[in-house]
């Protein structure tokens, strides 16, 4: 199982050659890739795992609907009253064998320590909703000895994490399996969810809640720039050259003032230029 809050640098694994393999390709919303956390490569993995889950929702309900965290409106009777909405799965639906549940249940129970921040719509701005965690969860045996894990979001939690407001987007589980690390994950969905041709201007601590949730992660451009996004560009560099991903991402930051790079300042705004 990988390491679950370290990422290694660029070229310190030892990982097989890769030919193209399969698409997986799964249908996540935009709020879903463009949220605020610092999850690590197995707490990404589970959460795409709960999206996975949640395509007969998503594709039959949430795009066809257009639903916004104002209309949806997807509960139960029962869920209605009691505030929240359970979601039930086998522990082997998510990408890890047997051996390795008791790292996969430390994982989920660490997603339940991570505040979330959600984006939303009103007009034309987008604005962020905070909530203590994506979930609560249960872990037991069933009557068959199957290990199943019940997922408790509050409702208002779905409401946001399943709507519409920023788009649909697809990405491949493929691709995100051949991660090295938790940032070109996350570098990925947001590449995905931008879906935008060209190129893309994005101030330097929306990167930084992006990508670990704060947008103070980092205090200089050089601890951004070589702890984050140099590893996370060469990783999806190499996919696109294995020919896993059709596209990859380079960047350019932008400062007032040189000596403010001289000075290791973060810079104002870093512009990201898709090559497709």
């Amino acid at each position: 199982m990988e390491q679950v809050n370290q990422q290694p640098p660029g070229g310190q694994q030892s990982f097989p050659q890769t030919n193209q393999q399969e698409k997986q390709l799964i249908t996540i919303l935009g709020v879903q890739g463009l949220s605020y956390q610092n999850y690590s490569v197995v707490e990404l993995k589970i959460v795409l795992q709960i999206i996975k889950h949640a395509q007969k929702a998503i594709l039959g309900y949430v795009i066809p609907y257009r639903l916004t965290s104002q209309t949806f409106n997807g509960f139960t009777a029962e869920q209605r009253a009691a505030g929240h909405t359970d979601v039930i799965m086998k522990l082997s639906e998510f990408p890890y064998g047997a051996h390795h549940y008791p790292q996969l249940r430390d994982a989920i129970k660490r997603i339940e320590s991570h505040p979330i921040q959600l984006p939303f719509k009103q007009g034309d701005q987008t604005y962020y909703r905070k909530f203590s965690c994506l979930f609560k969860s249960e872990i037991y045996q069933d009557r068959h000895k199957n290990w199943m894990v019940n997922f408790r979001f509050d409702n208002n939690v779905i409401r946001f994490f399943y709507n519409y407001d920023k788009g649909v987007s697809y990405i491949d589980l493929n691709a995100i399996n051949q991660c090295r690390g938790a940032s070109s994950i996350k570098l990925y969905l947001i590449m995905n969810c931008w879906a935008a041709k060209g190129f893309t201007i994005s101030k330097t601590t929306h990167i930084q809640q992006l990508m670990h949730g704060r947008e103070d992660y980092y205090k200089t451009w050089s601890e951004l720039d070589s702890r984050c996004l140099t590893f996370a560009c060469k990783d999806l560099k190499r996919l696109y050259r294995n020919r896993i991903i059709d596209q990859y991402i380079t960047y350019k930051p932008f400062f007032l003032e040189e000596r403010e790079k001289v000075k290791h300042h973060l810079p104002e705004h870093i512009t990201f230029t898709l090559h497709d």
